[in-house]
């Protein structure tokens, strides 16, 4: 019987990989998912122009992204007309509000419509570029996600002054999980001297007590795999 159930498992895993293979016959190899990355990255680069290569190292203020009709967030023309173009590698604060941006409670974006306008954007891109290559959305995170609704934590410098990495870490993932919530892929801690930690070796958080951010939203970014994202996790890569 043992013997039977493992022949099944082995016909329906066969099963499974011929009907993937099916499903990606036909797409160039960036997109096949079951290529190495390697193989898929050459192939991208392959078909890209120099100026949509040079395009990919745009990075562009995201709040102009976006306008507000009414209630609801729309993707902005000036978004589309950027797009129609070679093209963008990644958007800075689509969900920022602050008195810098100018991005207030009534022109800014809720928690929940951060997560859609995100989805919006992404949409657009993948479907209104030659290649269809998703965008890094970056945010700003010195001590906590700069956007509506989001926790504010104590600035790096104060929180390393507790002398527990422990403690840094648990903030890090916090921030991390809220920012990811949004939609960001990318959180920019910054390192200036108000946000930065204490820079002696000798201090638990040395340098930048952000600097477990990127690795807690790696452990996020593991549990996701296209190229839009959910009201609750944000499965932008």
């Amino acid at each position: 019987m043992d013997s039977l159930d493992g022949e099944v498992g082995k016909d329906l895993g066969r099963e499974q990989e011929s009907m993937t293979a099916q499903c990606n016959r036909g797409k160039p190899a960036y997109r096949d998912a079951s290529l190495q990355v390697g193989k898929r990255v050459t192939d991208l680069l392959g078909r890209m122009t120099l100026e949509e290569k040079i395009g990919q190292l745009y990075q562009l203020c995201g709040w102009n992204a976006y306008v507000k009709q009414g209630r609801k967030a729309v993707v902005s023309r000036e978004f589309e007309e950027i797009l129609s173009g070679s093209g963008i590698g990644s958007l800075y604060g689509v969900l920022r509000a602050d008195p810098w941006t100018q991005v207030t409670l009534e022109t800014g974006l809720a928690r929940g419509e951060g997560a859609e306008i995100v989805n919006a954007l992404q949409r657009f891109a993948i479907d209104n570029t030659r290649l269809g290559i998703p965008l890094v959305f970056g945010e700003e995170c010195p001590h906590g996600h700069v956007a509506i609704g989001a926790t504010v934590f104590p600035a790096p410098i104060s929180v390393a002054s507790t002398w527990d990495p422990g403690l840094c870490e648990r903030m890090a993932a916090a921030i991390s999980a809220e920012t990811r919530a949004q939609g960001a892929t990318l959180v920019e801690p910054w390192a200036s001297c108000n946000v930065g930690a204490e820079t002696s070796t000798t201090t638990p958080c040395a340098n930048n007590s952000l600097l477990s951010i990127p690795a807690a939203i790696r452990q996020v970014s593991a549990r996701t795999s296209t190229g839009l994202c959910s009201g609750v996790f944000s499965l932008a890569r």
